[in-house]
C-alpha cells in the first residue's frame, strides 16, 4: 500500500445541503492525504446545493464528480456514489459533517500498519458540533474498542462510532457484502457494519477525526421518525439471527426502554399511526419476497450464491433452498447458513426428482406475495431484488419481470439482454424462452390462473409461456445477475428431451394465439432454422400479423401503440431478411 499516491474516493450524499455542503467539501480538500476524487451525489435537492458544488468544481485541484438523481434517500445516494467509484478505498462524508485535516492519512496508516488482507474497515472517534461548529455533549459516545472479528460485539451495540462519516473501507468489500440497504432510513450504517463484520475484521484509529453536526434538519431530531424507522432495522436483524438468539431479547428490552425513558414527551399516537401506515402499505403491496433456490450437487458454488442473496440491498426476503437429493455437501452447506440466518429455510423436494419438482416445492413453501428465482451456482448483483421490486411496485400491470445477465466461467464473458417490451417478449416466446430463469421475479397471484412447473426438459419455457398467455412481462435492460457457465449446467444435459419439450410448448403457444395448428410446422422451421421460401412468404406474414395482434388484444393495448407497431415492423423485416438469406443459401 502506497500512501504517497491518491487511492481513495470520497462519497458525499447531499439533500438540500446548501447550509453546510461548502464546509464538508472544504474539509476534504484540506486533507493532508488528498483523495483521488470527490463524488457528490445530489439526492434531488431543491435548494442551491448544486450551485455551491459547481462553484467548487470550477476552482478545485481535486476532481469532483457531481451526480444529480431523484430523491430516494441517503442510502440510495451512497449506493450511487459506490457505483461511480473506482479507487481501491472509499470514504463517506455526510454533507453536514466535516473532517479534521489528517482523517484520511491516519486511517490509511492503520491499513498499512496492519498489512492484513482480512481487514475491511477502519473507523475513528468523533465529536458532536452544533450549527455554529460549537462542541456538544454526546451522552451516547462509546470508547473505541471494537477491533478484529467483532460481529457478535456489534450485535449488542453499534460500537463503530461516528456514523458513515467516520469510516474508511476497501472498495471490494461491497462486492461481497452488497450495498447499503435502501429500505432502511435509521440504522442503515449499523446494518452495513454488521454485514461487513460478518466477513471481515475491523480496526480503528484512536483519534477524533470527524465532527458530526446536529441541527434542526437532522432526521434524528424527529423522535417519531427515528422510532418508527428504527423498528425496520430491528425487524430485519431479528429475522436474521432468529427469535432464540440472546440479542433478540436484549433488543426487545431496548425498544421498551426507549419508549419508557428516552421518549417521555413523544406523541405516541403519531408513532402508532406511522407504524400502522408503514405496515399496512407493506401488507397491501406484498413487501416480503420469497426467493426459491433449487440445488443439486453445487457445493463448489453454493456458498457464494447464498451470500449474494444475503447481501441484497433489499433485506425483507426469505430464502427457500430446496435440496434435490444432492449427493455432495450442498445440503450441509445450506443447513449451516440456515442455522445462522433465520431468513433461510432448507426443505426437501417433495415431488419427482428434478428441477420442476424442486421449483414446485419452493412455490408451495413461499410465504411472500412476490417470488424471485435464484440458482445455487449463480451470483446475484447486490441491488437485484430492490430494482425488480421497485419496478413491480411502479408498474402494477406487469406480473413478471426478468433482467439482463453477464455470463462468466466459460471461455467468453459477455452481457446478454432479452427483449424488454411486453408484446415483443410474448411474440418471441412463441418458439423459445426469453427470460433468463434465475433472474425472474413474479407476483404470486399469477399462480392462481396457471399450472405449476411441468416435469419436462424445458419447464421454464412452458411455465413462463403460460404466465405470458394471461399476464404482461418485461425484461429490465440491466445486468443484475452473473450467470455461471460450467460442465454441470442442467441445460447441457438431456438435449433430446429439451428439444421435444420446446417443440411441444411451441405448439401450445401457437394454438393459443392462432386458434389452430395450421402451418405451425412451417412457422417453427422458419423461426428455428431461419429458412423462408418465396412461396411461404405470405403464410408467414399472415401468422406473424395474427399472432402479434392476438397478443395485443390479450394485453388490452391500443392498435396505435408504438410498441405494437414496432413489433409488426420487426416481424416484417425479419421475414424479408430470412427470405434473402435463404435465396443465397440455395445458390
Amino acid at each position: 500500500m502506497n500512501t504517497s499516491e491518491p487511492n481513495i474516493d470520497v462519497i458525499i450524499p447531499a439533500f438540500n445541503s446548501e447550509r453546510f455542503i461548502e464546509k464538508a467539501i472544504a474539509s476534504v480538500q484540506a486533507q493532508s492525504f488528498a483523495p483521488s476524487k470527490i463524488i457528490v451525489v445530489d439526492d434531488g435537492s431543491t435548494d442551491s446545493t448544486e450551485k455551491k458544488v459547481q462553484e467548487f468544481i470550477a476552482h478545485t485541484s481535486i476532481p469532483i464528480e457531481y451526480i444529480k438523481k431523484q430523491n430516494s434517500g441517503p442510502n440510495s445516494a451512497r449506493n450511487a456514489g459506490l457505483r461511480a467509484s473506482t479507487a481501491p478505498f472509499v470514504a463517506f462524508l455526510d454533507a453536514d459533517d466535516t473532517w479534521t485535516k489528517d482523517k484520511l492519512i491516519v486511517q490509511m496508516q492503520v491499513f498499512e500498519t496492519r498489512k492484513d488482507s482480512d481487514l475491511g474497515l477502519v473507523y475513528c472517534d468523533y465529536n458532536l458540533v452544533d450549527e455554529n461548529d460549537s462542541l456538544l455533549k454526546n451522552p451516547y459516545h462509546l470508547p473505541l474498542q471494537a477491533r478484529g472479528r467483532v460481529f457478535a460485539e456489534l450485535l449488542r451495540n453499534n460500537a463503530i462510532n461516528g456514523s458513515a462519516s467516520a469510516v474508511l473501507i476497501k472498495r471490494n468489500v461491497f462486492d461481497k457484502v452488497g450495498y447499503f440497504d435502501e429500505s432502511l432510513r435509521i440504522g442503515e450504517d449499523w446494518d452495513m457494519w454488521l454485514r461487513i463484520a460478518k466477513e471481515y475484521s475491523v480496526d480503528f484509529a484512536d483519534e477524533t477525526l470527524v465532527h458530526v453536526r446536529r441541527h434542526s434538519q437532522n432526521a434524528q431530531s424527529n423522535p417519531v421518525y427515528v422510532f418508527t424507522h428504527e423498528m425496520d432495522f430491528y425487524k430485519k436483524w431479528m429475522a436474521i439471527v432468529g427469535p432464540s438468539h440472546p440479542v433478540t431479547q436484549k433488543w426487545r428490552w431496548h425498544i421498551l426502554k426507549r419508549i419508557l425513558k428516552r421518549l417521555p414527551k413523544t406523541d405516541f399516537y403519531a408513532i402508532g399511526k406511522n407504524v400502522w401506515q408503514k405496515d399496512s402499505i407493506k401488507r397491501k403491496d406484498g413487501d416480503l419476497i420469497s426467493v426459491i433456490m433449487p440445488v443439486y450437487n453445487v457445493e463448489k458454488y453454493l456458498e457464494e450464491a447464498i451470500q449474494s442473496v444475503q447481501n441484497q440491498t433489499f433485506g425483507n426476503f426469505e430464502l427457500i433452498i430446496i435440496d434435490d437429493s444432492s449427493t455432495d455437501s450442498s445440503k450441509k452447506i445450506a443447513l449451516d447458513f440456515a442455522a445462522k440466518d433465520a431468513r433461510i429455510r432448507v426443505v426437501e423436494n417433495r415431488y419427482d426428482k428434478g428441477l420442476a419438482g424442486a421449483l414446485n416445492t419452493g412455490l408451495d413453501e413461499a410465504k411472500g406475495a412476490i417470488i424471485a428465482r435464484a440458482d445455487g451456482d449463480d451470483v446475484n448483483r447486490p441491488n437485484r431484488l430492490q430494482v425488480q421490486y421497485d419496478f413491480l411496485r411502479k408498474y402494477h400491470d406487469i406480473a413478471i419481470v426478468g433482467t439482463g445477465y453477464r455470463t462468466f466461467g466459460g471461455s467468453v464473458s459477455k452481457n446478454i439482454f432479452h427483449p424488454s417490451g411486453s408484446i415483443e417478449l410474448a411474440w418471441k416466446f412463441l418458439t423459445d424462452t426469453y427470460f433468463c430463469h434465475p433472474t425472474v421475479m413474479f407476483r404470486k397471484t399469477v399462480l392462481s390462473s396457471i399450472p405449476r412447473y411441468p416435469n419436462t426438459g424445458s419447464e421454464d419455457f412452458a411455465f413462463f409461456s403460460d404466465v405470458l398467455h394471461k399476464h404482461k412481462g418485461v425484461n429490465i435492460p440491466a445486468a443484475l445477475l452473473d450467470y455461471r457457465q460450467h460442465g454441470s449446467n442442467y441445460s447441457l444435459y438431456a438435449r433430446p428431451e429439451i428439444l421435444q419439450s420446446v417443440h411441444d410448448t411451441f405448439l401450445k403457444n401457437f394454438a393459443y394465439y392462432n386458434g389452430n395448428l395450421d402451418d405451425a410446422e412451417l412457422y417453427f422451421t422458419y423461426k428455428t432454422k431461419h429458412i423462408l421460401q418465396a412461396k411461404d412468404w405470405f403464410a408467414i406474414l399472415k401468422i406473424e400479423l395474427h399472432t402479434i395482434n392476438a397478443i395485443r388484444k390479450v394485453y388490452k393495448i391500443s392498435a396505435v401503440n408504438p410498441g405494437f407497431i414496432l413489433v409488426l415492423c420487426k416481424a416484417s423485416a425479419k421475414a424479408k431478411l430470412t427470405w434473402i438469406r435463404t435465396i443465397f443459401k440455395n445458390k
